[in-house]
């Protein structure tokens, strides 16, 4: 799986894929976080979070991607902490959080 493109869209494309399959993730799941945070940091530095072209499910996908890397991989909770000030800045992924049965179950 080559992870291209440095969009918060492009970064989110395979992680459905990722999540679904425990082969995948324990391949790939480093460089697919990874490459989500600096896009998710990016978008947040330049304002650009709340108007990306992403669905409501692949913001509910980068959710269950950043609960997932936190309760697996302790030693990577900084990481996702670093993404959450500006994901609370934006109403749109607040409210897929607040919203999604999914990510309250995780």
């Amino acid at each position: 799986m080559a992870f291209r493109g440095s969009s918060l869209q492009a970064a989110l494309q395979d992680v459905p894929n990722v999540l679904a399959d425990p082969v995948l993730w324990e391949q790939s799941y480093d460089a697919m976080f990874e490459q989500v945070r600096r896009a998710i940091l990016k978008a947040g530095r330049d304002g650009t979070l709340s108007r990306d072209p992403v669905s409501d499910d692949a913001i509910q996908d980068a959710w269950l991607l950043l609960v997932e890397v936190r309760r697996r991989h302790r030693t990577r909770k900084r990481r996702v902490a670093e993404c959450l000030p500006a994901i609370r800045r934006c109403q749109r992924w607040m409210r897929v959080l607040s919203e999604s049965s999914r990510v309250q179950q995780a």
